[in-house]
C-alpha cells in the first residue's frame, strides 16, 4: 500500500499528470489505485516501465478490472488519459 503523502499540496489536491517510474508490480499497483482517481478528467498517467514484466502486470490488471484503455509509446511506456 503507497504511504500517504508527506507534501502538504498532495493531500486531496487534483493532478494533471502523473509519472510513476518504479519498475515492479505492487508499488506501480499501489501507484494507480492511488493516484488514478486524483487525475483531472483529461489528465495523463504516464508509466515508465511498462517492458518490465510486474509493471506490466499491474498496469494491465488495472486497467482490465476497470474496462480502461491505455496506450504505449515506441520507448516501452504506457499511460493512460482519464475520460
Amino acid at each position: 500500500m503507497l504511504k500517504e503523502p508527506t507534501h502538504p499540496l498532495m493531500h486531496d489536491d487534483l493532478v494533471v499528470q502523473v509519472h510513476v517510474d518504479v519498475d515492479v508490480y505492487q508499488p506501480t499497483r499501489d501507484c494507480l489505485e492511488y493516484f488514478y482517481l486524483r487525475l483531472v478528467p483529461g489528465g495523463i498517467l504516464v508509466s515508465d516501465d511498462y517492458s518490465w514484466p510486474g509493471a506490466r502486470k499491474a498496469i494491465e490488471e488495472f486497467c482490465t478490472a476497470r474496462s480502461l484503455e491505455f496506450s504505449t509509446t515506441p520507448h516501452k511506456q504506457a499511460y493512460i488519459v482519464r475520460h
